[in-house]
């Protein structure tokens, strides 16, 4: 059998298309626009998160059972430790 010879490259042919610094550019352009939009939703986020913990504080009080040393891990008063080692309310 003969091997088929591998067609030869020419560097200079119209045909060949390349990004280039138009390309470059694009691409940076885009990043850049990622990275701003990604700052700017962090910011939201933030502000939203802020405002919610304001309203739950304003609705429900200004601290949490976790805030005040009360360890969820410990049975509440009223509770009783059942053999297996898990808590039930009392009826």
């Amino acid at each position: 059998m003969t091997e088929t010879p591998s067609p030869t490259i020419d560097l200079n042919s119209p045909w060949d298309v390349s990004p280039g610094i138009g390309g470059f550019f694009a691409f940076f352009i885009l990043a850049v626009a990622l990275i701003l939009l990604v700052i700017s939703m962090l910011r939201h986020v933030r502000k939203a998160n802020f405002r919610a913990a304001e309203r739950e504080a304003e609705l429900y009080g200004p601290a949490t059972s976790d805030a005040q040393g009360v360890d969820p891990d410990e049975p509440a008063d009223g509770d009783e430790v059942s053999e297996s080692g898990g808590t039930r309310p009392q009826a």
